[in-house]
């Protein structure tokens, strides 16, 4: 059997025990290694195993009991550890290649604002998770960004009006567009909204 992400929803709302097994399945998609985490970071009784099977091995490397050149690991960052988030942008960064250095760069900016507004926009009940996945034989990455949080709608709707959640992430992607209600000095926000 395979966990992918688009099957996510289903097995949540299926999964009753706190003591989830993922040990028959062949290959887990690492977002539920990030959405199980997430979990269990909101409730303490969870236990998520894999105990043998096909996918031991990979379940080690993605919770970062081994490494891999291909994996950042499953991390968790919240406002008290917030500049391990751009360490952690880094090394999702690494795992790709980039020929240019202000292309590297750039991306980096990106992941690690995506990382700091889940931080500071998503009132998430628990630190975020972060993980990355390289591909290499499809040439594709895989990142995660997971938060308990009230979601891209309620956070922009805060300073203007969306009627769904497609519709606020397009308008956070706007340049000057910021959910933050903090000031720093006079009109000046906390955050310059440069849009993704």
């Amino acid at each position: 059997m395979v966990l992918h992400y688009d099957s996510l929803p289903d097995f949540i709302n299926s999964e009753l025990s706190n003591n989830i097994d993922l040990s028959v399945y062949s290959f887990i998609d690492p977002i539920f290694y990030g959405v199980m985490m997430s979990r269990k970071l909101i409730n303490k009784d969870i236990c998520i195993s894999v105990k043998a099977g096909p996918s031991f091995n990979y379940a080690k490397v993605i919770t970062g009991q081994e490494t891999s050149d291909n994996t950042v690991s499953l991390k968790t960052i919240s406002e008290q550890n917030r500049l391990s988030g751009e360490k952690v942008a880094g090394e999702i960064i690494a795992l790709m290649n980039f020929e240019d250095a202000d292309t590297k760069n750039y991306m980096k900016y990106v992941l690690t604002e995506l990382i700091n507004n889940a931080v500071d926009h998503s009132l998430s009940q628990t630190e975020i998770v972060v993980y990355g996945q390289l591909f290499p034989k499809i040439n594709e990455i895989e990142i995660g960004i997971i938060d308990t949080g009230v979601g891209f709608k309620e956070t922009i709707n805060r300073n203007y009006p969306v009627s769904d959640e497609l519709e606020a992430i397009k308008k956070a992607m706007e340049k000057g567009i910021t959910g933050s209600t903090k000031l720093i000095y006079g009109d000046a926000y906390k955050n310059a909204g440069y849009g993704l």
